[in-house]
């Protein structure tokens, strides 16, 4: 499946289930900007964080509605991306974490 292939299946998820919240991995993506995730997320009123890929592997992706959650702070390496911030009805901080992991079996952490 080509890059448009998988990004269209990608948006066809996000149009027909609505989430608050998606994360994609292996991207295999350089840096996105605004305009590329708007065109996946379909409109305005999202935030994200990303870790680009590295060549033509890996590359994280996390997108909210920033109707429901506020980012705050965000970080991560190579292997995570983490977000902090207040989710729309919950006292306190929230976090999404999102994770990966070399596929290389030996590189996993046990």
């Amino acid at each position: 499946m080509g890059e448009d292939g998988k990004k269209g299946w990608v948006k066809s998820i996000i149009r027909d289930e609505k989430p608050d919240v998606i994360g994609i991995q292996e991207t295999k993506c350089g840096i996105v900007d605004e305009y590329w995730v708007e065109a996946l997320w379909g409109g305005k009123g999202f935030g994200f964080s990303q870790l680009p890929a590295n060549g033509n592997s890996g590359g994280i992706l996390l997108i909210w509605d920033t109707r429901i959650f506020t980012c705050k702070e965000a970080m991560g390496d190579e292997r995570f991306i983490a977000v902090k911030g207040e989710w729309k009805g919950i006292i306190g901080e929230v976090f999404l974490i999102e994770l990966t992991s070399k596929c290389q079996r030996n590189d996993r952490v046990q």
